[in-house]
């Protein structure tokens, strides 16, 4: 700050200005119930389905950065998803989709199968009773197994999924029977 004694008032430079807007949005989050997830402000929600769409808004974001550091692009999008399953454990819906999502950022965005694998694994073994999340948990195991170069393996849990889910009347299932349909028959086991 500079001081103009001819109008005996504190003036704000930019950088000062710049520190004052930060110190600012801190306050405001810590007053407002935000938490930082490694160093990002994410907003606490009042319920699973909005701190979900929080973070599936915060992926749609970083998606759309240009950048070669990775890590860095996809670090809030894991924290706003790591959020939804601090924040709501025991939510059945959006829990689980939440840990799906961290692993398709580790597989698609950081290209990190063995990373995204522990999600996947955790959902499969957590959630027995939806088929859904079965058969979208075993399909991503399956993809994670073809991106490490383990064919016979992703093979074998392709065929899986159609002998399962083969026939189900969940259309969403069956999508994912017809790609894991589709999977299977161009597979080369290594």
């Amino acid at each position: 700050m500079t001081y103009d004694s001819s109008r005996r008032l504190a003036v704000a430079t930019p950088a000062a200005l710049a520190v004052a807007v930060w110190i600012g949005v801190v306050a405001a989050a810590a007053t407002t119930g935000c938490a930082s997830g490694r160093g990002y402000l994410i907003p606490d929600k009042e319920t699973a389905a909005q701190q979900y769409l929080k973070a599936v808004e915060e992926r749609s974001q970083r998606q759309r950065l240009i950048t070669k550091d990775l890590d860095r692009k996809f670090a809030p999008v894991i924290a706003a998803f790591r959020k939804v399953v601090d924040r709501f454990p025991d939510d059945e819906t959006y829990t689980p989709l939440a840990l799906i999502d961290i692993g398709d950022v580790y597989r698609k965005g950081l290209r990190k199968p063995g990373k995204a694998m522990k999600y996947y694994e955790r959902v499969f073994e957590n959630y027995p009773n939806s088929d859904f999340l079965q058969a979208r948990s075993m399909i991503a195991m399956a993809r994670c197994r073809l991106q490490m170069g383990a064919n016979a393996k992703a093979q074998g849990q392709f065929k899986e999924i159609v002998d399962v889910f083969e026939g189900h009347p969940d259309p969403q299932i069956a999508q994912i029977v017809a790609e894991a349909k589709q999977q299977y028959d161009v597979i080369r086991p290594e």
